[in-house]
């Protein structure tokens, strides 16, 4: 249990609510989300791993991640983002999705 709480206070990636993208710490202190532009709507506290290699895979369908490019995705991520953040995505003609939860097939 020790090591399990060590782990999770040095995560050293935090995780997109909008994109679920995980981006290290030092990178979004500098760039912010390389998909969404930002650097609000972000959490430590996330789940599962996804690791996209080459576009067009059905993983990237089921967890609504296949417009955005090749890196590491969560698979959840707790928290709600900031509605300006929102606003923004669904301005650029993108849907929002809630990331709270694993999609269903």
């Amino acid at each position: 249990m020790l090591a399990e709480k060590s782990y999770t206070s040095k995560k050293k990636y935090k995780a997109c609510m909008l994109c679920s993208a995980l981006i290290p710490i030092q990178e979004l202190k500098k760039e912010g989300c390389k998909n969404c532009k930002n650097a609000n709507s972000t959490s430590y506290s996330y789940k599962g791993l996804i690791g996209v290699l080459k576009k067009g895979g059905w993983v990237e369908k089921w967890q609504r991640i296949d417009e955005y490019g090749e890196g590491l995705y969560a698979m959840t991520v707790e928290g709600d983002p900031d509605e300006e953040d929102v606003c923004a995505i669904e301005d650029e003609g993108r849907a929002y999705f809630d990331r709270n939860e694993s999609f269903n097939i």
